[in-house]
């Protein structure tokens, strides 16, 4: 199905198994438009997410995010302009933060439970 060989793949292929051990992954992502060039990617995106078990929506139509949010078991969160491509996986051009102090963490966790509210199934 998906190549193991393929650093994208591996990020999808991690996030289900730590799925598949519990653990809690919700993401959201952008509302794929025709006219925009990410539509198919989007799309595609969701349909991977979904797959292997991962909680996914679109953020309301007309709104558009760059930054990328993943939240772990609502005590880790990961953020920054990296995609879930292979280009951005070996691009030395993307960052991403990871953060796990308590703080930072329930105010990011609140701020993704409100864009969960507004956004539609994928």
């Amino acid at each position: 199905m998906y190549k193991r060989s393929d650093k994208a793949s591996l990020i999808f292929f991690a996030l289900a198994e730590f799925v598949r051990r519990g653990g809690l992954v919700e993401m959201i992502i952008d509302y794929p438009r025709a006219h925009k060039p990410n539509y198919n990617c989007n799309k595609f995106s969701a349909r991977r997410l979904k797959e292997r078990g991962i909680a996914t929506r679109f953020l309301h139509k007309g709104t558009s995010q760059h930054a990328k949010l993943f939240l772990f078991d609502d005590s880790i969160a990961v953020f920054g302009s990296h995609n879930l491509t292979r280009g951005s996986v070996i691009s030395g051009y993307d960052m991403s933060i990871v953060m796990g102090a308590e703080g930072p963490v329930q105010y990011i966790v609140s701020f993704f439970s409100d864009l969960w509210a507004e956004s539609i199934e994928a």
